[in-house]
C-alpha cells in the first residue's frame, strides 16, 4: 500500500493497473502586459515557509514588436524591486519576435521559499501569465 503517513491518504490504482497520482494543488494564474521596457513585474509574492510550484508560463507578443524583438526574462529575486537576482535560479531567457508566442505547460518547477518570480523585458508590449501553486515545507 502506498500511503501518506500523515494524512492516512492512499493511492489508488485503476482496474487497468495505472496509479492514480494528481497534483498537490490547482494552479493559480497570474497574468499582466509588460508595459515598461527593462522593468521587473513581480508576478509571485514569497509567503512564509512555503515553495512555490510554477507549473506553465504563457509569453506572447504583438504585431508592435521592435525588428529585434522581445527579450523576456523569468527569474526569482530576493527583493520586491527585482533587482536582487539569485543566483541559479533564472527560470526562462527567451526572444520573441512579433505576433509569437511561447507556451509552456505541464512544468514542475520549484522556486524555494522567500523569493518572488519576477519577469523582465526590454520592449513594451509583451503579454505574460505564469500558473502555480504553493507547497508547505517539510
Amino acid at each position: 500500500t502506498i500511503a501518506d503517513p500523515r494524512s492516512g491518504m492512499v493511492a489508488r490504482v485503476s482496474k487497468y493497473g495505472q496509479l492514480s497520482t494528481a497534483p498537490l494543488s490547482f494552479s493559480t494564474p497570474v497574468a499582466a502586459v509588460l508595459t515598461q521596457d527593462d522593468t521587473a513585474y513581480n508576478f509571485i509574492t514569497p509567503v512564509a515557509e512555503h515553495e512555490v510550484i510554477i507549473t506553465d508560463i504563457l509569453l506572447s507578443t504583438n504585431r508592435t514588436i521592435g525588428a529585434n524583438g522581445a527579450d523576456i526574462e523569468v527569474y526569482c529575486s530576493s527583493s520586491i524591486d527585482g533587482t536582487a537576482i539569485v543566483t541559479g535560479c533564472s527560470i526562462l531567457s527567451v526572444e520573441l519576435l512579433k505576433n509569437e508566442h511561447r507556451d509552456l505547460t505541464g512544468l514542475n518547477f520549484i522556486v524555494n521559499a522567500g523569493y518572488w518570480v519576477n519577469i523582465k523585458t526590454n520592449d513594451t508590449e509583451v503579454t505574460a501569465t505564469i500558473a502555480y501553486y504553493r507547497v508547505p515545507i517539510d
